[in-house]
């Protein structure tokens, strides 16, 4: 992202500047971060890694200003600033998780698929995002938790394999990962 109004580095001479695409909701209080490609870890020791993994389907982004005038479902975020958001609004893993799931359903995901790894001082999670072409279903995302002593390779595809159809996930009840 170039925009020269977030801070010294990101001003990039040999890139234009770019547009807002949305705005989300501002709130009371937000945390100091790491940034580079990806937000890396907050003022809370709350850290997000994130691997690609390769998608057939790759939708651009959709304002809402288009979304209402196409018929079509509004996808404001990709997932370089979902963990920006996610770093700047919570403090552990469990909260990026609910944040970064209801963002998507409520303002949609663009873009290639992709996994984001959450942790804090207590807990690790996988969260995996890919965009789907139907307007009903317009993203997915799923997140399991890795048990402790457990190890997680992120291979550029999809690790989580088992999601029952309806699943417990920290206490949200959601539908088949599809959202």
């Amino acid at each position: 992202m170039v925009i020269n109004g977030l801070g010294p580095g990101y001003d990039t001479p040999c890139w234009p500047e770019m547009e807002p695409i949305g705005e989300i909701p501002e709130v009371a209080h937000t945390y100091a971060y790491f940034d580079g490609n990806y937000a890396i870890m907050n003022e809370d020791n709350l850290m997000m890694g994130e691997c690609t993994n390769g998608a057939s389907y790759e939708p651009r982004n959709v304002t809402a200003e288009e979304a209402s005038e196409s018929g079509k479902h509004i996808r404001l975020f990709y997932s370089s600033e979902l963990s920006r958001v996610a770093l700047e609004r919570c403090r552990t893993a469990r909260e990026a998780i609910h944040l970064v799931g209801e963002l998507i359903d409520e303002y949609g995901y663009y873009s290639e698929r992709e996994t984001l790894l959450v942790a804090d001082e207590n807990e690790e999670c996988v969260f995996e995002i890919p965009a789907l072409p139907s307007e009903t279903d317009h993203s997915a995302w799923v997140a399991q938790r890795i048990g402790d002593g457990e190890a997680f390779v992120a291979a550029n595809e999809f690790r989580i394999r088992d999601v029952p159809s309806r699943v417990r996930l920290f206490s949200r009840d959601v539908g088949p990962g599809v959202n």
